[in-house]
């Protein structure tokens, strides 16, 4: 959408100028206001492993970094985690803060693509606030540490576009090509955040081809290609650099990849997550729609149906840039609200051109493209509760991170006495809870140990009550059993009236021969959950 390197001077006023940076202003002010108070309370499972993985014996090896992995190829999102943990170890605080700093950066940069083409230029600032106050996509991607894989990739997908000189009028000359260079490792980079950057290339490609850019005819066929591809060029060049390093790394392949991430050429499939991430895209352009409808009812007014060619071109590029973006994960089983998190700049800039298209009245001095002046103050009331709603989600999305803290703090004084080589087993009383930390760390607690214990190699697994008594008999002198009961981690041991041949029995140190309890839904399935590894 940000084809046009300048765009020309009169297209728009200065006050409109003004009141858009005013907008952004506000909006970049909402965000840090909703989500300071809520973000990084903590770590969860992927976070362990992310940070255990990041640094070898306490220094930055990028051999490791680039060439072994966790499965994903993401070096970018990596070394981001080795840097911070040298700075500032175990503190999630920091981690979580420069999560939302990515998030309004990109919010920014939202802003700048939207203005360097004329014909989204007088919706750039809505079409910004539309992407800042996403709901699901936003929320995880700044409420979740992990999260950062998106808010990476799409900080310098962003920042590729907005270098990128496609379709304006540049010297030529010897080192004409040396202007895309910088263009080309900034994608590089967001290839190595993500790797569904892969799309950007083919929505370059069909951007050039259809000739939304321009009002003349695009012209042949043969034209409309080569142009094309000239525009994807510094893309595609990315790109096989890009294959060549993840080929020699121990990353997924569409072979080796776990089931959930294997792609399915099913048409339902495709519907049913297509279905779901507008849905999860486009919450509050269903609100606005609804009130505008509203007012239309209440009015009884029919909106006159005048788009022209530049609010069709927006529609139908804000539409390629969600499917182009999105098509890498619509054949997936696995589904997250991230995957929406860069698609939807798109959704939101295609209905704001629809919106905008369909209504007679003047664009001018309105506070949205085509909205009536009279729903200002209803519009102000909706994007205030809303802000609030995001507020109360961030809070909510937070609870499990601060029980995973806690369950942090409580292991790591444990850790620091146990013998190396440990088995850990951790009977989970609060088992199907959102805030049970079989849940909120699950797979990461051997991470988390090696973290608490450098050098100790302890291991470590959540277990039914059962499963435990089972492990202490077989092995008891090499298994150290806990039990976390209402928020609180104890010491188990055996109990003194255990009889020989029978199962063992075992009881907390802290009320004497009490039975250790542990609920029935303790028993888990210690497959990695789909939802939260990405």
């Amino acid at each position: 959408m940000a084809m046009n390197h300048e765009s020309r001077p009169g297209c728009a006023s200065l006050k409109d100028d003004r009141a858009q940076a005013w907008v952004l202003a506000l909006v970049l002010l909402a965000l840090a206001a909703v989500y300071l108070p809520f973000v990084g309370r903590g770590f969860v499972s992927d976070d362990f492993i992310w940070l255990r993985e990041s640094l070898q014996d306490g220094r930055i090896d990028l051999s490791r970094t680039f060439f072994a992995t966790t499965g994903f190829f993401r070096p970018m999102v990596g070394l981001s985690f080795a840097l911070q943990r040298l700075l500032h170890g175990m503190d999630p605080r920091p981690y979580g803060l420069f999560n939302l700093l990515l998030h309004l950066l990109n919010v920014i940069l939202a802003f700048r693509l939207l203005r360097r083409w004329d014909r989204t230029r007088p919706l750039a600032a809505w079409g910004a606030l539309l992407f800042a106050l996403s709901l699901k996509p936003a929320g995880m991607a700044v409420g979740w540490i992990s999260g950062r894989s998106d808010l990476l990739f799409s900080f310098f997908t962003l920042l590729a576009f907005a270098s990128c000189p496609i379709g304006g009028k540049t010297a030529g000359g010897p080192f004409a090509p040396a202007r895309h260079l910088p263009c080309a490792a900034l994608f590089l980079a967001a290839l190595l955040s993500k790797e569904t950057a892969v799309a950007a290339p083919l929505f370059v490609f069909l951007f050039a081809f259809l000739g939304l850019r321009d009002d003349p005819p695009p012209g042949s066929a043969t034209q409309r290609f080569s142009r094309g591809l000239r525009a994807a060029s510094p893309f595609l060049v990315s790109g096989v650099i890009y294959f060549l390093m993840r080929f020699r790394s121990d990353a997924f392949t569409p072979t080796s990849a776990p089931a959930y991430y294997r792609f399915s050429l099913s048409p339902l499939r495709f519907l049913n997550n297509l279905g779901e991430y507008v849905t999860r895209s486009a919450l509050l352009e269903i609100l606005l729609l609804l009130l505008w409808l509203g007012y239309l009812l209440v009015r009884r007014r029919r909106p006159a149906w005048r788009s022209g060619p530049a609010e069709r071109a927006v529609i139908a590029a804000g539409l390629l840039w969600f499917l182009c973006f999105l098509l890498p994960c619509l054949f997936l089983e696995a589904r997250s609200d991230l995957y929406a998190y860069l698609p939807q700049l798109g959704l939101h800039a295609a209905f704001l051109a629809w919106l905008a298209g369909r209504s007679t009245l003047a664009a001018e001095s309105r506070p949205l493209p085509g909205w009536p002046r009279s729903l200002s103050w209803p519009l102000i009331l909706l994007l205030g509760g809303w802000a609030t709603f995001i507020g109360y989600q961030a809070r909510t999305r937070s609870l499990p991170a601060r029980a995973g803290a806690a369950f942090t703090r409580q292991m790591a004084a444990f850790a620091e006495k146990l013998s190396p080589g440990k088995r850990v087993l951790v009977v989970d009383a609060q088992a199907g809870e959102r805030t049970a930390p079989s849940r909120v760390v699950g797979y990461g607690l051997e991470a988390m140990l090696s973290l608490l214990a450098p050098g100790k190699k302890l291991r470590g697994e959540f277990v039914p009550i059962d499963d435990a008594g089972r492990l202490m008999a077989e092995s008891p002198r090499a298994c150290v059993p806990f039990l976390w009961e209402n928020g609180e981690l104890q010491p188990l041991r055996r109990s003194r009236h255990a009889r020989p041949g029978k199962p063992v029995r075992l009881v907390t140190s802290a009320r004497g021969e009490g039975p250790a309890r542990a609920s029935a839904g303790s028993r888990r399935d210690r497959r990695p959950s789909p939802r939260t590894r990405r």
